[in-house]
């Protein structure tokens, strides 16, 4: 298990050295992608989803907002809660972060046949699976 968690830190890395160029935070890409996927979420949503805690988050998505990459607007219906939405900014970026994320697993997968590289994702998947199971079962 050594091996998966070295190679988590090397891509990791790899990637945080690229978007740290334009001031997103390790994990910060996960969360700028969600809001792109999905416009007007919550932020127990974001939280739920990208495994953050709701207080992180916070300051997360005011450091964010302040350089313009998120917008928060007042639901109608619900004048405490947030819908989120990016912003072109912020779509650049995670555009510009996909980018990387795409060039860094071609990187990373050099040498591999498209079969062995379906394989290696089917493991992975497992393993996410498997301990996301456990974590659940310990709850």
């Amino acid at each position: 298990m050594k091996l998966i968690y070295d190679t988590h830190l090397a891509f990791r890395k790899t990637v945080t050295y690229q978007l740290h160029k334009y001031g997103l935070k390790p994990g910060n890409q996960r969360i700028l992608f969600y809001i792109s996927n999905h416009p007007g979420c919550l932020q127990r949503d974001i939280a739920d989803n990208c495994d953050v805690d709701p207080s992180t988050l916070s300051t997360v998505l005011s450091n964010m907002e302040s350089k313009g990459y998120i917008e928060r607007r007042r639901l109608e219906n619900n004048k405490r809660a947030n819908a989120i939405y990016i912003t072109e900014e912020g779509q650049r970026l995670s555009d510009k972060a996909t980018e990387f994320l795409l060039a860094t697993s071609d990187i990373a997968l050099k040498g591999f046949s498209d079969k062995e590289a379906e394989e290696l994702n089917s493991y992975l998947h497992r393993i996410i699976d498997n301990l996301k199971n456990a974590s659940k079962d310990a709850q």
